[in-house]
């Protein structure tokens, strides 16, 4: 028979089990954060200092080279690899052609029509990655700030 004196000690030891994996989570976590910051603050200055030599269509060839080279299995390299595209395309050269066929993703069916054409063109460039898409996000946001991608009024490069 359990009695109430075993029904406390069972809480007791839930409750210290929880605690102790609560407080092992969170150190995990921000050991791997810290981490993750300091690898995107590092790729973040790589992808600056290459855009300020090069084209956006330059940065976005760049991007996929090393995709292709480093792969991007994991949530921080995925994140990475987003910084990078990013700060690469903001200080490069703006070109028309590289936001021409990025549609859109101003409302619903834009956001449908851009997660397709992630797809395409990762397909396109030879990647079938789940991840692949994901680093044209950043593409997106780019393309967003300079000007509406295709079918838009906005000229790429003019704000």
């Amino acid at each position: 028979m359990t009695g109430p004196k075993n029904k406390l000690w069972l809480v007791v030891v839930m409750i210290a089990l929880v605690v102790v994996g609560t407080w092992t989570g969170y150190r995990w976590l921000k050991g791997a954060f810290a981490g993750l910051v300091v690898d995107s603050r590092e790729t973040y200055e790589q992808g600056r200092a290459l855009g300020r030599t090069i084209t956006a269509d330059a940065c976005l060839d760049t991007a996929f080279a090393r995709h292709a080279r480093l792969g991007s299995a994991s949530f921080g390299r995925q994140v990475t690899e987003g910084v990078f595209l990013e700060s690469c395309l903001r200080t490069s050269t703006p070109t028309a052609a590289v936001c021409e066929s990025v549609p859109a993703a101003d409302n619903i069916s834009g956001m449908v029509r851009f997660s397709a054409w992630t797809i395409e063109e990762c397909h396109r460039r030879g990647f079938n990655d789940r991840s692949c898409p994901r680093l044209l996000q950043s593409l997106n946001r780019y393309c967003g700030t300079r000007g509406a991608g295709a079918g838009g009024e906005k000229t790429p490069g003019v704000k």
